[in-house]
């Protein structure tokens, strides 16, 4: 399958190499074409008596559709993870602390698909 990111949402991601990490890179004429949606929102977790923000949650959810021959539906469903991260550093500590969570998230979701994928791939014309 080939991933095809489409933008959704405040936070979407539109490329997430662990696919093709799992996948491998599809050669021209494929005969599945994966299309995905990546959605990722954050929330405050936890709070110090002041009011400061100790803790996020990332969340996100992937829908993700394959498509056969003539672009015919073979598979559609979603999933949805979570991952955290801490704010009690410095402000360069916090936003790496995010981007390591939303690289975790990412590869979270993209392993999730894959599986799902691996298990309906019995199923799937040949």
């Amino acid at each position: 399958p080939v991933p095809r990111c489409d933008h959704a949402g405040p936070r979407a991601v539109s490329r997430n190499p662990r696919f093709e990490e799992r996948l491998g890179r599809a050669p021209a004429g494929a005969p599945y074409m994966l299309d995905l949606v990546l959605e990722t929102s954050q929330q405050d977790l936890g709070r110090t008596s002041a009011g400061e923000i100790t803790r996020y949650r990332v969340t996100g959810q992937a829908n993700y559709t394959l498509l056969g021959e003539a672009e015919v539906e073979l598979l559609s469903s979603q999933t949805a993870a979570f991952t955290g991260y801490s704010a009690t550093g410095s402000s360069v500590a916090t936003l790496a602390g995010e981007r390591d969570a939303r690289d975790r998230l990412m590869i979270i979701l993209a392993d999730q698909v894959v599986d799902a994928l691996l298990i309906a791939a019995a199923d799937l014309p040949a």
